[in-house]
């Protein structure tokens, strides 16, 4: 999910995508591939920015969950956790960039 994410929001805010392989939209199978493709699909719908806002997919949640359910090793914390988790890390991600951007466009003051 992080990847995908990189993908679709690095070149949003201005920044480029790294050329490492591991950071390109990630090869799934199955049920994986279909929430993938839907949470992608549906996130494009809503906005890409959006998700900046906290205004994300409801499938993100989906998807993580279900990538729990896969995972042989039991979770740390729940799919709803995580979720908040991430939406916490993305809004603190964008004030950083509007910062940057105010700082950059208006100086210190």
């Amino acid at each position: 999910i992080a990847r995908t994410w990189r993908h679709f929001l690095l070149p949003l805010v201005g920044l480029p995508l790294p050329p490492f392989a591991e950071d390109s939209i990630p090869e799934t199978h199955g049920d994986t591939e279909y929430l993938l493709n839907v949470a992608i699909y549906e996130q494009s719908q809503i906005g890409w920015d959006r998700l900046l806002l906290g205004m994300g997919s409801m499938v993100w949640r989906s998807l993580q969950q279900h990538l729990h359910l896969e995972n042989p090793k039991p979770p740390q914390r729940s799919a709803n956790l995580w979720i908040n988790s991430a939406i916490h890390q993305l809004l603190k991600f964008s004030l950083r960039c509007w910062k940057h951007r105010n700082h950059h466009i208006h100086g210190k003051n």
